[in-house]
């Protein structure tokens, strides 16, 4: 492979802050409606953070999300998915 076939393998980290790497239980609140999804936060930064799903298929685009351990609800908005990981950017704090 020549120098600049491997050039062409880096890949860009874009993210505007550092992140993390947690292993947080987390729970989606669908807005409008009583349902929830159980999750897990993978890493985190103050900008957003890397989620791993459960069983839920569906998922709206923007979502709250309660973080158990620090008692924070943070409004997020889905930035990128590959299968059950996703990518949000938080919005704004709630509590």
């Amino acid at each position: 492979m020549t120098a600049t076939q491997q050039e062409a393998f880096v890949i860009v980290d874009r993210r505007a802050a550092d992140r993390t790497d947690v292993d947080w239980d987390a729970l989606g609140i669908f807005p409008g409606t009583d349902s929830t999804m159980q999750c897990n936060v993978v890493d985190v930064s103050e900008k957003g953070a890397k989620l791993t799903l459960g069983d839920v298929d569906i998922l709206p685009s923007c979502f709250r999300l309660f973080l158990p351990v620090s008692k924070a609800i943070r409004e997020c908005e889905e930035v990128w998915r590959n299968g059950r990981e996703i990518g949000v950017v938080f919005r704004n704090n709630i509590a």
